[in-house]
């Protein structure tokens, strides 16, 4: 199916991927801070081949228009370090980090040209959740990705934040409210350079959503099940 995304690009699938296969090796630590929390760090590396990759070249009979689809590349071989940190601040509290950098090459052969890119990619999530008094509690999502090596160019950054808060009446009802994607930043994009041609483009994911649930727990839970063999 041809998907126009404007008068000058396209997107394409390709029902003729092979799956890609990976090995990774990875050495990880773990380090206690008693009651307050832990730090997961590790180590590792991850090679891939028949990578599956986006590819943008000229129509063939407009070179005018571009089509986007996704193709098998070369190799995709990357070297990382990343780290958990997960920590209580005070009574009713939890705060968890995550942050990842990597060292990335790629390579790509289609119509007889080969495209070879390196970098750096990274990314960081953050959640906090605080209890608050009369049964009240306020959870803080937000994650950034920078932009991510691809063999014609690289991915544009992105981030967005989502702020959620809960009332339980009782164990079983209680009422959430929550304002996700409050920057309107969800999206995805990428920047295209060859010696033919330079494409950036970006697509929203959608907009502001706010939304209030209510939820009822019923039944019993038989926690005997759990004890059968």
């Amino acid at each position: 199916f041809i998907m126009a995304t404007d008068a000058r690009s396209y997107r394409i699938g390709n029902p003729l991927l092979r799956p890609e296969m990976s090995t990774i090796v990875e050495v990880n630590h773990l380090l206690p801070f008693g009651e307050k929390g832990n730090w997961l760090s590790s180590l590792y590396g991850r090679f891939t081949t028949d990578v599956i990759t986006s590819y943008t070249a000229p129509l063939s009979n407009d070179p005018n228009i571009l089509v986007t689809t996704f193709v098998n590349g070369d190799q995709n071989q990357g070297f990382g370090w990343e780290n958990t940190v997960k920590l209580t601040l005070w009574s009713g509290s939890e705060v968890t980090l995550n942050g990842n950098l990597q060292w990335v090459q790629i390579a790509l052969t289609q119509n007889d040209l080969t495209y070879t890119n390196t970098g750096i990619n990274f990314d960081g999530k953050a959640n906090i959740s605080q209890k608050l008094p009369d049964g009240f509690s306020l959870q803080l999502n937000g994650d950034y990705d920078g932009p991510r090596i691809i063999p014609q160019g690289h991915t544009l950054d992105r981030y967005s934040m989502d702020i959620t808060l809960r009332k339980e009446f009782s164990k079983r009802f209680f009422v959430t409210a929550s304002a996700n994607n409050i920057f309107d930043s969800r999206g995805w994009g990428s920047y295209y350079e060859t010696p033919s041609f330079t494409q950036e483009g970006f697509r929203s994911w959608g907009g502001r959503e706010f939304r209030i649930s209510a939820t009822w727990r019923f039944g019993k839970q038989d926690v005997s099940l759990f004890r059968k063999k």
